[in-house]
């Protein structure tokens, strides 16, 4: 078990059957802020669980490491609370008082442009087949978590700019995408082996636009045209340096800075 895995943890869509849970749908990535389960993923994320039990049922949880390797233990989400919008984070309690969290450095600085960072979760493509509905495989239910390294290519600015003509937070723009399955992990920085966390994944950034065209006319008079399209994507992170003062009413009214303290009393 890989250190990462002690606070980076996948959020499924389970169905608990006698023989053991069986995984319906992987919905993103969370991370644990303190030892008493106190965690941060997307908001769509657990938007998108939501509406999985509605339909079919089931339970939404939190896949934690046991010690020993034997596998996935799961831990159902009990508390959400959602950060103001445009914000696209949200945060939660699972009932649990053993987290560790040794790796994680609390809440660090704004990122400035071509600042090393880092990303850590679960995308879709390395944990399950995509093509089956159900998985019944105990292997499919947690596995290593893969990591990704880039820089910031700009901040964002709520107040100043708006993002392909949508309302967006503060936030970065990577130079690296966010699949599918990475939704709410955590964007850190690293300073030695500590992880100070400055933002939560949340998506992609597209843009297309018309480099050339060439027209070309043949002698009986038809006319053929070639055109050539630029495509950029880079990942979005929401910033979370900015949400350090709200106060989630899963918490209790503790504020986002305080939660991130770890001690032994259950914050929320």
């Amino acid at each position: 078990m890989s250190h990462e895995q002690e606070w980076v943890v996948p959020v499924m869509h389970i169905e608990l059957q006698r023989r053991g849970p069986e995984l319906r749908q992987l919905l993103g990535t969370a991370f644990f802020l303190n030892t008493a389960g106190s965690f941060m993923t997307a908001a769509h994320v657990l938007k998108d669980g939501q509406a999985a039990m509605e339909q079919k049922g089931g339970t939404m949880a939190l896949a934690c490491s046991l010690p020993d390797n034997s596998g996935p233990e799961f831990r159902p989400i009990l508390e959400v609370s959602y950060a103001r919008e445009p914000y696209d984070v949200a945060v939660g309690c699972v009932g649990s008082n053993s987290v560790k969290i040794g790796s994680v450095g609390g809440i660090g600085n704004k990122p400035r442009r071509w600042d090393a960072v880092q990303a850590i979760g679960y995308p879709l493509t390395a944990q399950v087949d995509p093509r089956k509905l159900v998985h019944t495989d105990p292997r499919s239910l947690y596995s290593e978590p893969r990591g990704y390294r880039g820089h910031v290519l700009r901040s964002l600015s709520e107040s100043r700019q708006v993002l392909a003509d949508k309302e967006h937070p503060d936030g970065y723009e990577l130079d690296f995408t966010i699949p599918l399955g990475m939704s709410g992990s955590p964007l850190v920085i690293a300073k030695g082996h500590q992880f100070s966390v400055v933002g939560v994944c949340v998506g992609n950034s597209r843009a297309e636009v018309q480099d050339y065209r060439v027209v070309l006319i043949e002698e009986d008079g038809k006319q053929f045209s070639e055109r050539h399209i630029a495509k950029e994507y880079c990942g979005l992170a929401d910033d979370v340096t900015s949400l350090i003062d709200w106060t989630p009413a899963c918490f209790g009214g503790i504020s986002l800075s305080g939660i991130g303290i770890p001690n032994s009393r259950r914050p929320f």
